[in-house]
């Protein structure tokens, strides 16, 4: 009887052992049978790109592909590597926030000799056959930051704060400022005591040039355009060294939460916040249709030089003190303590 029970057990747990490998080799098929999706971030030493990256990942795994995460760390030439090694491991679609535009034409060459599609994001590639572009709205977001101050302050000593020269999108972001303020100008309203740009929107450059403006024009300063909250952050620390945060009016864009806490603190005027939960979702929507063969939905055609390129844009949001709490805090992107933890808590506003 012990010999039946023990030869039973054996042939139990044979089973369980085949079994137990059957279902791990048909987990690893099915994992490796999902389309995989090459995709090249410019760098991640700011919130949002990381929050970006975040948001991708998790979107992947809900619509049923896989993604191969490369970060240029800030340098094109390894963006340029990257894109080969993509290639060479036979992704089935690369999307590319490029380092720089200018210098991202071979990616895209490479990548369709291969018969690989890719999809541009974020800042558009110039003359190049891309072929679908994912971001937001470029063509609003200067106008947007200029309007507001421009609202507030219509004359005066105004700075521009541009971001980095290689990134096609400062263009559209400064053709949007003077779009507003160029007729101020041109009166004289409004003079531009500085007009600088910054390298890799590094943060410590744009406080630099904040020093430099306000040494050279004895702090008589009433607006900066900052094109972005990096940026915003360094020149506000230039004025906070000169007693002058909260007196002069401050721009930025992205949306940062350290952005938000300035502008709850009185230091930035405002943000143009690019909900990256919400961006990263319509980018995986869109890997998802082209993986599938499908054309995305709501295009508009942007033309980068060389073709009219489908793109799928979102529209950005302005944000400053007044609506703080139906934006960014009512849509979950930051907590109302995360924002307001600097500020006395009886001057918290009630929700």
């Amino acid at each position: 009887m012990k010999k039946i029970l023990l030869s039973s057990l054996r042939v139990v747990l044979c089973l369980a052992v085949v079994m137990s490998l059957f279902l791990a080799e048909c987990k690893t098929t099915a994992a490796e049978g999902l389309p995989k999706v090459g995709v090249l971030w410019d760098f991640l030493q700011v919130e949002r790109r990381v929050k970006g990256k975040e948001y991708l990942e998790q979107n992947a795994k809900d619509l049923g592909f896989e993604i191969v995460f490369k970060n240029a760390n800030g340098d094109e030439s390894l963006q340029l590597k990257q894109a080969e090694d993509l290639v060479t491991m036979g992704v089935d679609l690369i999307v590319i926030l490029p380092q720089n535009a200018d210098a991202a034409g071979p990616v895209i060459e490479g990548a369709h000799k291969a018969g690989i599609k890719v999809i541009n994001f974020d800042r558009l590639i110039g003359n190049a056959d891309v072929d679908y572009f994912v971001g937001f709205d470029n063509d609003v977001i200067g106008d947007m930051m200029a309007q507001y101050v421009f609202d507030l302050k219509a004359n005066g000593n105004w700075a521009m704060v541009n971001g980095a020269s290689t990134d096609p999108n400062v263009k559209q972001y400064r053709d949007g400022w003077l779009r507003v303020i160029q007729d101020a100008i041109d009166k004289g309203d409004i003079k531009i005591i500085s007009d600088t740009y910054t390298m890799n929107w590094d943060p410590s450059n744009a406080m630099k040039a904040a020093e430099n403006f306000l040494t050279a024009n004895n702090d008589n300063i009433d607006v900066v355009l900052a094109m972005n909250d990096g940026t915003a952050g360094g020149v506000i620390q230039a004025l906070k060294a000169r007693n002058l945060n909260g007196k002069v009016l401050v721009t930025g864009q992205d949306g940062e939460l350290a952005a938000i806490q300035r502008i709850a603190e009185g230091d930035q005027s405002m943000t143009v916040w690019k909900p990256d939960d919400k961006m990263s979702l319509l980018l995986a929507e869109t890997i998802q249709k082209v993986l599938k063969g499908q054309e995305p939905t709501d295009v508009k055609m942007w033309n980068n030089g060389f073709k009219d390129v489908p793109s799928v844009l979102m529209q950005p949001v302005v944000v400053d003190k007044n609506n703080i709490m139906d934006t960014v805090v009512a849509s979950g992107y930051v907590k109302l303590e995360d924002v307001y933890k600097n500020v006395p808590k009886d001057k918290w506003p009630k929700q």
